[in-house]
């Protein structure tokens, strides 16, 4: 998507919740999951959770990531975790997600060794 499109369809600047997306697996159609984006600029406290989870109970999907802001509440950790066995919510904050270490300058390259550096790893 375009940054113009995406302006478009979320605003600017973008709605959180506009942003909440229901994937669904090409391969398999029963296999979904719920990104939400909660709009809470203080911690997220039990009451979206309890929402969240309705929504999915509703729409029979078990899994969800959660991307936030400033992170959770005790009693929002501790409702994720009474719902953990019906559901798999996946927390991340949004910081972490905004640059890939993956490609950052300072990781090196990784590669495969062939079995003959393997061998020679291992023997040191």
């Amino acid at each position: 998507m375009s940054m113009d499109k995406f302006k478009e369809t979320y605003g600017e600047p973008p709605s959180r919740d506009k942003m909440t997306m229901l994937w669904v697996s090409k391969s398999q159609s029963t296999d979904q999951i719920f990104v939400y984006f909660p709009d809470s600029t203080e911690r997220l406290g039990i009451a979206p959770i309890r929402h969240y989870c309705e929504t999915m109970g509703a729409k029979n999907v078990h899994r969800a990531i959660l991307v936030l802001r400033n992170g959770l509440t005790s009693m929002a950790r501790q409702a994720l975790e009474q719902f953990h066995g019906k559901f798999n919510i996946e927390q991340f904050d949004e910081d972490q997600l905004l640059i890939n270490i993956t490609k950052h300058v300072l990781v090196p390259k990784h590669e495969l060794l062939s079995e003959d550096e393997r061998t020679e790893l291992l023997g040191r």
